[in-house]
């Protein structure tokens, strides 16, 4: 999606001004990913401004909604403090994704991060390409199966101020390993003095971290979940993945598919952006449509 021209004469016009309020105004108003589509038809100077008048978690949302070319050069009009700001903020694999994309200058930016974020993204980065664990988060909840249900309660609470995804939970052992996986609402509608061990609980399905994508879209498909616990070779939980990054992924690679069927040369642009995704859009869509139709009528059923 293109961004709105009056947006972009507006804040021409209020960095001419120096109207840093009404411009910080007009961006927050702006769902996040329009507000990338936005950034990515300023020039450096004013994407720069613009962006560093943001929150620090408004900005690395919006960073993560940015097509590669938009996020280097962005990154590279900001100080480096302020970069190293955004690169900590953003999520496991919003960072992961980032950084495969401009490898040349991989080795800096992970000189900005701090050294727990560092060592999660140099683990990230040293997955295989196309596997899950690249593309998994490594911040989530998991519960013990000793603890009662208020005390699982009060536990994500107190995660919920630092993991985004808190709706599905991980029951695990005392070594860490996957025993269950719980919907959060299913805890909150149980007597609070029972443990966590005796909640009736999904079967402890899951994802290796050396999956593949196409493992990864598969099971989300048979299942219908939005959320799948990523275990390693010991079953100890490491990570989750969710539905929208498979989705994303599997736009990507269906564009290129389609590309190669009728004979035509793969674009350099992001597939997103090109002419082919707006046939896709328009020709082929329901290949998407009818995946996303799928997942969004499961969770309306009540599934994860």
């Amino acid at each position: 999606m293109s961004a709105n021209p009056k947006h972009i004469e507006d804040i021409s016009v209020l960095v001419e001004k120096r109207d840093f309020a009404a411009l910080r105004k007009l961006v927050l108003v702006l769902p996040h990913a329009d507000a990338a589509d936005l950034f990515k038809a300023l020039d450096p100077v004013q994407m720069a401004v613009s962006f560093r008048l943001l929150p620090k978690s408004v900005a690395s949302e919006i960073f993560g909604y940015m097509d590669s070319d938009a996020q280097e050069a962005l990154i590279r009009s900001l100080s480096v403090n302020e970069a190293a700001e955004i690169l900590n903020a953003l999520s496991d694999d919003d960072r992961t994704a980032f950084l495969e994309e401009c490898p040349e200058d991989a080795v800096r930016l992970l000189g900005l991060l701090d050294p727990a974020q560092q060592r999660i993204a140099v683990q990230l980065l040293g997955y295989p390409k196309e596997s899950v664990g690249r593309m998994m988060t490594t911040s989530f909840v998991t519960l013990s199966l000793d603890w009662t249900v208020q005390q699982a309660l009060d536990h994500v609470r107190d995660r919920a101020k630092e993991v985004y995804y808190v709706h599905v939970v991980c029951a695990v052992d005392a070594e860490g390993r996957l025993v269950g996986v719980h919907r959060i609402r299913d805890i909150f509608r149980a007597d609070p003095s029972i443990k966590i061990a005796d909640l009736p609980a999904s079967p402890p399905l899951c994802l290796k971290v050396g999956s593949t994508r196409a493992d990864a879209l598969a099971m989300f498909r048979r299942h219908a979940r939005t959320i799948i616990p990523v275990v390693n070779a010991y079953q100890k939980v490491v990570g989750i993945v969710t539905v929208d990054d498979v989705l994303e992924a599997a736009t990507e690679e269906a564009t290129r598919d389609i590309a190669l069927l009728g004979g035509a040369e793969v674009p350099d642009e992001p597939l997103l952006e090109t002419p082919l995704m707006q046939l896709v859009r328009q020709r082929a869509g329901w290949l998407v449509i009818l995946f996303v139709g799928e997942m969004f009528t499961a969770t309306a059923m009540g599934y994860f």
